[in-house]
């Protein structure tokens, strides 16, 4: 009698595939739906073959059976609808107007459907086990509404069924720790390298006023000397480090700051890995924020202020990088220049950029990059031709702090007396009743 019984089951199953198969390809051939996907479940009670929308469900008629969507047992949080036609079951889910202004949204759903409770997939408790519900979807970010459509394949009108529907809503709280813009709250470490004019028998420093390495934590007054001079490395003659060669040979129009942007494609790791040398003899500075600077999606994350007191003037470049944590290596973000001043008379140079594939940057590296001979026409003004002016990196969003919250939620009757539980005690987890009416086009 097994064996009799498992050949009937399995002629039943081929006959159900064959049967949804057909369906299906006439559907295709009639183009009157959108790509389906066709689900089976397996067990005894469960041979019925289910055929899904994807996720294409129209809005619900007059009349509409709704039941109210509770999270955590007693949270109104929206509605699920329920209807048919001749063909298909409706099931939608709905949040509220109040629930997604509070930031809530579905990340979850899970339906079964059935003649009677034997056709659920319950633990030995009687409770739900909703990972095997014959319909789920996941939503990353959250929805403010999901649905399902269901083939009848065999129900009538009259018929009573029996519809669990589950949903996981999730929103997220975001506490403001500091506000953008902002600057560093420290400078790990720095190396101020020379004026232009210097040599190594007769050196020559930057100017005390611009040598004051935490200028460069917040934006100073404009048309002050508030800023942190990073100098150029090693002598004008001989020796220049490869890092301001680099540059120098690859610029054809130092004052085009739309070719300074080309310019980043061209720092591959190799070179990126040259430019955060801290030992190349380039003026450098390291700044730590105690609040990371947050990469946000597409928005600039971080920028650095230079300080250039009216055009023309040479090319001032400087390289910025970020990590995460302080043993990390660098990663180069962008270039820095000082061709776009704003202010009366021109002051700042504003460069924005983005973290990439940071997450966040808990440190910043600005190394100079500066050719020097780009400044060989300015004789008269070798007392300031000392480098990059860095007047502050800042971050360019706000710092925050944010906790995920989610709830688990069933679609109910609103009278908490008249809820269909799967168990008396413990797990809330409701079902509802749905008797199929006789479709009229209208």
């Amino acid at each position: 009698m097994i064996k009799m019984r498992k050949k009937h089951l399995k002629l039943l199953g081929l006959a159900v595939l064959i049967m949804v198969f057909t369906i299906t390809m006439v559907a295709c051939d009639m183009g009157s739906s959108p790509v389906q996907e066709v689900k089976e479940t397996e067990d005894l009670h469960e041979t019925r073959a289910f055929v899904l929308s994807n996720n294409v469900i129209p809005d619900p008629p007059d009349g509409a059976n709704e039941k109210t969507l509770f999270a955590g047992q007693d949270m109104d949080v929206g509605t699920v609808y329920v209807w048919n036609d001749d063909d298909n079951l409706y099931v939608k889910y709905e949040l509220s107007d109040e629930a997604i202004g509070e930031g809530w949204g579905i990340t979850e759903t899970h339906l079964h459907v059935g003649k009677d409770l034997d056709d659920f997939p319950l633990n030995r408790g009687n409770n739900p086990r909703v990972g095997h519900f014959a319909y789920s979807r996941d939503h990353d970010p959250g929805v403010e509404e999901d649905g399902y459509t269901i083939s009848l394949n065999g129900w009538e009108a009259e018929d009573e069924l029996l519809i669990a529907a589950h949903a996981v809503i999730e929103r997220t709280e975001c506490e403001v720790l500091v506000g953008a813009p902002y600057g560093g709250s420290e400078v790990v470490d720095t190396l101020q390298a020379w004026r232009i004019d210097h040599t190594p028998e007769a050196p020559r420093y930057v100017r005390a006023q611009r040598s004051n390495p935490d200028n460069a934590l917040e934006i100073g007054v404009p048309g002050q000397e508030t800023f942190y001079s990073l100098g150029y490395g090693g002598t004008l003659n001989a020796d220049r480090t490869a890092v301001e060669k680099f540059f120098g040979e690859y610029f054809e129009d130092s004052d085009d700051s739309d070719e300074i942007k080309e310019m980043e494609a061209l720092v591959d790791e190799v070179l990126s890995a040259k430019l955060s040398d801290t030992d190349n003899n380039a003026g450098w500075i390291i700044i730590e924020f105690e609040y990371p600077i947050l990469n946000v999606e597409g928005e600039y994350d971080i920028q650095a202020v230079e300080d250039t007191w009216g055009l023309p003037y040479p090319l001032e470049l400087a390289a910025i990088f970020g990590r995460a944590y302080a043993e990390d290596d660098w990663t180069f973000l962008f270039l820095a220049h000082n061709q776009k001043p704003v202010g009366s008379p021109t002051y700042h140079t504003y460069t924005n950029g983005m973290l990439g594939d940071l997450e966040k940057a808990s440190q910043i590296l600005v190394q100079d990059v500066s050719d020097p001979e780009w400044f060989i026409p300015y004789p008269h003004a070798v007392a300031t031709l000392d480098g990059y002016d860095l007047n502050a990196v800042v971050a360019l969003n706000d710092h925050k702090e944010c906790e995920d919250f989610d709830e688990t939620a069933w679609a109910a009757v609103e009278d908490v007396e008249e809820r269909l539980r799967f168990t008396d005690q413990g797990n809330w987890a409701t079902y509802f009743s749905y008797t199929l009416v006789e479709f009229e086009e209208e």
